[in-house]
């Protein structure tokens, strides 16, 4: 009684109860309703759904950039919440939209997710602006199609307490399920922009484009990411490893999405994306090293010329260079007698041969 007086006494202050690790909030309280189960008021102490706390006041952010995934929004939730009901972890799911036409966004909330609306349109452009409204030291992101199982972190989360900056997951030792991945995708692009970037950047990473990775909030923040599209996921790892963040890799399975639509994303035009961020952040690899094969190349051609006239101005019966000379002389300017005599050739019409006069 005495603490339900205390509430409707400054019940015109917005107040909130924590019991145990959830937290309610005072209406609830007075008028004797619990919160659904899932619902945005059951967020971790210290989360709220709208309030402005402030970042690193929970452990863990669950993020998931979202365009249209109202076929398997829900799932995903459901499993990154039973991920932080499981390890005990402090944490909140965050959704990144970018613009949903088909209620993603209500059914995140009604799920007990927070939604950062991100109107820059871009994989990369939510995924940024969904880490800039993180509320957790450490952040998890992984698309919103079903494809990633969020209710199993525990290795991201680990090698992310051991002091590592970048977490990042690899499909081809963790296994890819029959259907996850088209055939292109898993034998050409991504094998051959993983090696390019090993190669380039000196990385040890196996799988630079697995959508499932884990970093440091403010280490990431640090690196002033700025690409928009697809290629975010080859900046992240380039800029991490060019600044010298200890980055890891865990195992992870792939499985087939469960969306009815195409995949968002287009192989041509984002492998595209991918290797032309890879280039041009290497300037050894767009321009020097390219144009020292060329200049060898040249170096090479000309040699093997040389030595071919050589070998013709002394092959016995050859006619001399001097004649080649001749000729190229009169596509310009006719020559005198004099000048003829000075090259050793015979007068103008004669159909002698010159001497040979370059030994």
């Amino acid at each position: 009684m005495f603490m339900k007086r205390e509430l409707r006494l400054r019940a015109s202050e917005p107040c909130e109860v924590f019991l145990g690790n959830r937290v309610l909030p005072y209406h609830n309280v007075l008028n004797g309703r619990a919160p659904p189960h899932g619902a945005a008021d059951t967020l971790p102490r210290h989360a709220s759904a709208d309030g402005p706390v402030p970042a690193g006041s929970v452990e863990l952010t669950i993020l998931m950039p979202c365009l249209n995934e109202a076929e398997t929004l829900a799932t995903c939730i459901a499993k990154a919440k039973s991920y932080l009901a499981r390890s005990g972890v402090s944490g909140e799911v965050l959704i990144a939209d970018n613009g949903s036409t088909d209620g993603s966004q209500e059914i995140a909330r009604s799920l007990g997710a927070r939604v950062v609306d991100v109107e820059r349109k871009g994989y990369g452009a939510a995924l940024l602006g969904g880490i800039e409204s993180a509320r957790g030291r450490y952040v998890v992101m992984g698309d919103a199609d079903d494809s990633y199982d969020f209710a199993d972190l525990d290795g991201f989360l680990t090698k992310l307490r051991e002091g590592y900056d970048l977490v990042m997951g690899n499909r081809f030792e963790g296994g890819i399920k029959p259907g996850a991945m088209p055939w292109k995708n898993r034998y050409i692009g991504n094998p051959v922009l993983s090696t390019v970037g090993r190669v380039f950047y000196s990385s040890g990473i196996r799988d630079f484009h697995c959508g499932l990775r884990g970093f440091s909030r403010e280490a990431i923040r640090q690196l002033g990411l700025r690409t928009t599209g697809m290629e975010f996921a080859s900046e992240m790892v380039v800029e991490a490893t060019l600044h010298g963040l200890r980055i890891a890799e865990v195992p992870t399975t792939l499985s087939p999405d469960g969306r009815s639509r195409p995949p968002h994303l287009k192989p041509w035009r984002d492998g595209w994306r991918h290797l032309r961020f890879l280039l041009t952040y290497s300037p050894k690899w767009l321009f020097l090293y390219p144009g020292a094969v060329l200049l060898a190349l040249g170096v090479l051609a000309c040699k093997i010329h040389e030595d071919d006239r050589g070998l013709r101005r002394r092959r016995p019966g050859s006619r001399s260079g001097c004649e080649g000379t001749h000729y190229r002389f009169r596509l310009g300017s006719q020559l005198s007698d004099a000048d003829r005599g000075a090259w050793g050739c015979g007068s103008e019409g004669s159909a002698g041969a010159c001497a040979p006069v370059f030994n």
